[in-house]
């Protein structure tokens, strides 16, 4: 799903929920709306945090920010937006994998 000014979206349009166009979805307490997004790699970290905090104003439960795959961006962006959070950390880059208590 895409929360873009552009749609007529953003963080006053009602939540993510009803922008999906799933008008049933408000009331399923079991379905959990995730927002990704991979500004941090184009467009860097104040534009990813800026874009999951939109993300969560307009009504997503969790927010995933792409490539933030270490511990210290971790705890950045978690700091940064409140709210339950999603992370890909893989270890095919040959860095060592992280446990919950990093970050």
């Amino acid at each position: 799903m895409r929360l873009s000014q552009r749609q007529g979206g953003g963080a006053g349009a009602g939540t993510a929920r009803q922008a999906g166009g799933c008008p049933g979805c408000a009331a399923d307490p079991a379905l959990v709306i995730c927002a990704r997004t991979d500004a941090l790699g184009v467009e860097g970290m104040t534009a990813a945090l800026d874009r999951a905090a939109l993300y969560r104003e307009a009504g997503a439960d969790m927010v995933f920010v792409q490539g933030a795959d270490d511990a210290e961006t971790l705890r950045k962006v978690c700091a940064s937006v409140p709210g339950p959070h999603l992370a890909n950390v893989s270890q095919a880059s040959g860095r060592p994998g992280l446990s919950a208590a990093e970050c």
